[in-house]
């Protein structure tokens, strides 16, 4: 499992050619900076639990949307669409996320 602080690096890391979509839940929230960041859980086909990380943008940008430290909590359902690591580990560049009940959460990516 990638912890917070091997998530974060450089956009190098991520395949922009690739795009996947993820539906889980919620694990924690992350608001801080360099990048917030999102654990989630995910069932793999085998039906096995894996956490993935998704790197966000900067609180202060997230904030402009209305997010806070509260936004998403553990058990909330999410779906996260965003660019792979290159490496196949479980982590994600966060293009869009639907929180809970549906809602496209702000997130200011361009």
């Amino acid at each position: 499992m990638l912890f917070r602080s091997e998530a974060h690096h450089g956009a190098a890391q991520f395949d922009p050619a690739k795009v996947i979509t993820l539906k889980g839940t919620t694990v924690a929230l992350h608001f801080t900076n360099p990048h917030a960041m999102i654990n989630f859980e995910v069932k793999s086909p085998q039906g096995e639990s894996v956490v993935w990380i998704g790197e966000l943008q900067a609180p202060n940008i997230l904030k402009r949307g209305g997010w806070n430290k509260f936004t998403l909590k553990p058990g909330d359902a999410v779906t996260v669409t965003g660019y792979p690591m290159k490496s196949g580990d479980p982590a994600i560049w966060v293009n869009k996320l639907t929180g809970p009940g549906g809602q496209d959460l702000p997130l200011f990516n361009h």
